[in-house]
């Protein structure tokens, strides 16, 4: 298994985007650390930027569980 730190940078309009997929991001990033992809994590406290530990089996793997994420998809990140 592989450990990565990913640094996320929000978007402008973090605050507007957020909403509307923070359950389905939350609820994803809990699946996730249940299934040990993610160790740790969380945003800064002024939400523009966030870190999140993630295990993963290979390295390729680390993009497409990013860019599933919720956050990801509806340009929250």
């Amino acid at each position: 298994m592989i450990v990565c730190r990913v640094a996320i940078t929000a978007s402008e309009d973090y605050l507007e985007r957020r909403a509307q997929h923070r359950a389905a991001h939350l609820e994803r990033i809990v699946e996730l650390r249940q299934r040990g992809f993610v160790l740790g994590g969380g945003p800064s406290p002024d939400g523009k930027t966030a870190d999140i530990v993630y295990r993963v089996p290979q390295p390729g793997a680390i993009n497409r569980i990013i860019e599933e994420d919720p956050y990801w998809t509806g340009g929250v990140w």
